[in-house]
């Protein structure tokens, strides 16, 4: 029992430090656990490989690779229009995860490129 005032004062101290995280160092440590798990396969045709926090644009970047279809079948699935790109902001407003990313008025990129040929497939952007 001696130890438990250390604990709350341990748990007190990580609790302040996180109230003093600015958004930038929220958005940094996000996508350092996020690439943790990277790469990652989302579905028989998608792996998330990384993801990436440019401060100076204050958005977040996700970085896909298609497979297991030709490059044409799998262009038709990136819904990169602006429907596609208002869908993709409904979405993220819509996910709880991502409130305070736009709460903070941080912008999403989804890059998606073809695993076989490297060829770029699309890009959806959401700017909040």
């Amino acid at each position: 029992m001696k130890i438990l005032p250390f604990f709350m004062l341990g748990c007190l101290t990580f609790m302040f430090a996180a109230c003093k995280e600015s958004p930038q160092e929220r958005c940094a440590r996000s996508v350092d656990e996020v690439n943790r798990g990277c790469p990652k396969t989302i579905d028989a045709y998608t792996q998330l490989d990384s993801v990436a926090y440019w401060v100076h644009e204050n958005a977040i970047h996700y970085y896909y690779s298609l497979h297991g279809a030709p490059d044409s079948v799998l262009r038709s699935g990136v819904d990169d229009s602006p429907e596609g790109c208002r869908r993709m902001a409904e979405q993220i407003a819509n996910t709880p995860d991502m409130r305070y990313f736009v709460e903070h008025n941080v912008s999403f990129r989804y890059h998606y490129v073809s695993k076989e040929t490297g060829k770029q497939l699309g890009t959806i952007v959401v700017d909040n």
